[in-house]
């Protein structure tokens, strides 16, 4: 009965690296950048759209039955440019002539979307958040995973150095973000190729933010190494 308690420990362990794991799991099955814009949204919404609102019909329960002219489509095989989509919103606050990025899912009956994520082109960012959502989009080309994840931390990079405060602050939100969520894309040579980065950035708090995320991650592969020595030298 003793074994019990050291039997629980190793199953909740394995749980959390199973947790740990997943969002990683997902990036690679689906070929999206292991940023979370590309694990939490492009992973879950097949249809990513510039679209403008054409009509808007109250659905009740707060909600609104939308048609959208497409713009622009970003993911997505099934709808073109000039496409008209029906989509449905729990939010009323769309109205006829929007233009938004929209990420859209399948709705119940076929041929419907609902709104996963919407970013208004009223965002004082809607340039900058538009610019970084394609090139989320375009590392989905890619699709070798260790070649997508270093073309990612690429992206992430050359963004710290943006003199656009919303984008360089996405970028660092971002890679704290993997460090966290899908730290196995770190290696030790992607880990320093992040403090060079930081070591560069004009802005302080960047700077500051980076080299932060760095020590995180080396800590975190020390202990690790760490712990897989003491793991070796048990009879």
């Amino acid at each position: 009965m003793r074994r019990l308690p050291c039997l629980l420990l190793l199953l909740v362990a394995c749980m959390a690296g199973s947790a740990a794991a997943a969002p990683l799991q997902s990036a690679r099955q689906t070929a999206v950048p292991p940023t979370r814009l590309g694990i939490e949204m492009l992973a879950r919404c097949p249809l990513v759209v510039v679209g403008r609102t054409i009509s808007v019909r109250d659905a009740g329960l707060g909600s609104s039955l939308l048609h959208v002219r497409v713009l622009e489509r970003m993911v997505g095989s099934t709808v073109h440019a000039d496409d008209d989509v029906s989509v449905f919103s729990v939010s009323q606050e769309f109205q006829f002539g929007d233009e938004d990025l929209l990420f859209l899912r399948p709705y119940r009956s076929a041929g419907r979307y609902e709104v996963v994520e919407r970013v208004s082109s009223r965002d004082p960012h809607y340039a900058a958040k538009l610019s970084y959502a394609r090139r989320n989009v375009w590392l989905m080309e890619i699709r070798d995973t260790e070649e997508r994840i270093d073309a990612t931390l690429t992206m992430l990079l050359s963004l710290l150095q943006s003199a656009d405060e919303w984008t360089s602050t996405q970028a660092l939100d971002e890679l704290r973000w993997m460090a966290n969520e899908v730290p196995d894309c770190f290696t030790p040579g992607r880990t320093q190729r992040l403090r060079a980065a930081g070591r560069i950035c004009l802005r302080k708090e960047i700077a500051a933010g980076v080299e932060n995320v760095a020590t995180l991650l080396t800590s975190r592969a020390d202990r690790a190494a760490s712990s897989r020595d003491k793991g070796q030298s048990r009879p």
